[in-house]
């Protein structure tokens, strides 16, 4: 159950990442804070390689995945807990780097 619901909310963020970005000429802030991981690897090589892109189409059906996982073991918030300060420490050092090639225009 874990694992739909992350898909689902991975096709949402999709699109609003997307949207923001505008075929580069937006802002990659919401993908920055969306799919932190996957961003971190497209600003170390100033672009979005297929690693970055395989990596945010699975991050949010793998934290669906894992939560469930913890559900079944009565650990669903200790496993919540862990991936929300893990997302956010990501989402802010991706945040804080800087690189031109994904500089937030908007």
């Amino acid at each position: 159950m874990g694992l739909v619901f992350g898909v689902l909310v991975s096709f949402a963020a999709l699109a609003v990442a997307l949207v923001a970005a505008c075929g580069g000429h937006g802002s990659y802030l919401p993908a920055k804070i969306l799919f932190p991981y996957a961003m971190l690897i497209a600003l170390r090589w100033s672009r979005i390689t297929t690693l970055a892109a395989a990596l945010a189409f699975i991050q949010m059906p793998l934290y669906g995945a894992v939560i469930g996982a913890a559900a079944y073991r009565k650990r669903r918030a200790k496993a919540l807990l862990s991936l929300v300060i893990m997302h956010l420490l990501s989402a802010l050092v991706c945040i804080l780097i800087a690189n031109e090639a994904f500089a937030s225009v908007g």
